[in-house]
């Protein structure tokens, strides 16, 4: 699949090109916010500029991510009728809820936005962009109910930073705090990807070329950090992503990662990289998007393929090279890898 167009609302900008120029100056936005655990203040990735709160709040990231995303279409082409993908939070997972979810995609509804009947709410956290690429291409190809679509919206939004989500990561250690460096820091986001089958012939782009999936292992339980990391499920992913884009994992130039501080998952990345390459590489640099704009739970992997959708296109100034593998996981233990690769016009 071809991304056509990419949008990103977060805290380093509510627009693409604000929000990647920050991303790639390594800068990031994280202040103090009004929730306090043991004492201690929290800090987070807030957006700004989002006066409503609660699923209102939701609802206008969404719309601003699909207005972005969809703006440079042509005027023949019927935007109030594309269909639309919305990911979010797993139950399983902290942040957004699922009737939040929905609540985020009747508001888009509520004010004025035609949907498609295709489009619909995808509840499967960050892991679950793979299955939502793979609905994104049953109807870009035609395959079900409906008949072929020319484009796709696929949206990502959750958020952290909801007293719910706190309190629970709190309760299980995993909040970065004055006097715990081995932690997560909540944001908030949403990005947008306008996805297509096809690029246009004249001009450089960035395509999806691979998709993994991974059995669910390495699940947060209430070991928490002492609990054995495996990797295997996300050796299964990055396998099978580079598998179905015709290349070895080594051929990739870097990796980007929804990891969000915790030296857990460090370690089950690094673990799985090893297991995963085909031979040693002298350079494999790693890019977690989290650095810049916090933990953005289900938004995450949209967030990342927007900023790779630009960075791939530049690689002597943005990015290690032209193909990149992209891995993310659920705290449930469900994992999905990516290979997205700059193609020549």
């Amino acid at each position: 699949m071809y991304i056509q167009s990419p949008a990103m609302c977060c805290a380093l900008g509510h627009h693409s090109a604000a929000a990647i120029a920050a991303i790639d100056a390594h800068m990031n936005h994280l202040q103090e916010t009004a929730f306090r655990c043991d004492g201690q203040v929290v800090h987070g990735a807030t957006i700004h500029g989002v006066a409503v709160q609660g699923t209102s709040r939701h609802a206008a990231m969404a719309m601003q991510v699909w207005y972005e995303a969809t703006s440079g279409l042509a005027s023949e082409v019927p935007r109030q009728h594309l269909p639309v993908l919305l990911l979010s939070a797993s139950p399983k997972c902290s942040g957004m809820t699922v009737a939040e979810a929905h609540g985020c995609l009747t508001g888009m509804q509520s004010a004025g936005m035609g949907l498609h009947p295709a489009s619909r709410v995808l509840s499967l956290g960050k892991a679950g962009i793979a299955d939502a690429l793979l609905s994104a291409a049953e109807l870009l190809e035609g395959r079900g109910q409906f008949a072929r679509c020319p484009y796709v919206v696929v949206i990502g939004i959750d958020s952290l930073l909801t007293s719910a989500a706190i309190s629970r990561l709190h309760a299980q250690s995993r909040l970065k705090l004055p006097n715990q460096s081995d932690g997560l820091t909540p944001g908030e986001g949403a990005a947008a990807l306008l996805l297509s089958l096809d690029g246009p012939a004249d001009r450089t782009g960035v395509w999806i070329d691979g998709l993994g999936q991974g059995t669910p292992t390495d699940a947060w339980t209430d070991q928490g950090a002492m609990a054995p990391v495996r990797g295997t499920g996300l050796v299964q992913a990055i396998r099978q992503a580079a598998a179905s884009a015709g290349c070895e994992v080594a051929d990739l130039d870097f990796h980007v990662s929804g990891v969000s501080g915790e030296a857990r998952q460090f370690r089950e990345v690094a673990l799985a990289l090893g297991r995963a390459m085909e031979r040693r590489v002298a350079e494999f640099d790693h890019y977690p998007i989290a650095r810049g704009v916090g933990e953005t739970g289900a938004a995450a992997p949209v967030l990342a393929m927007a900023w790779l959708s630009r960075a791939l296109l530049q690689p002597a100034t943005r990015a290690p090279g032209r193909k990149a593998l992209l891995h993310v996981g659920n705290d449930s233990g469900e994992r999905s890898a990516l290979v997205l690769r700059a193609r020549q016009g």
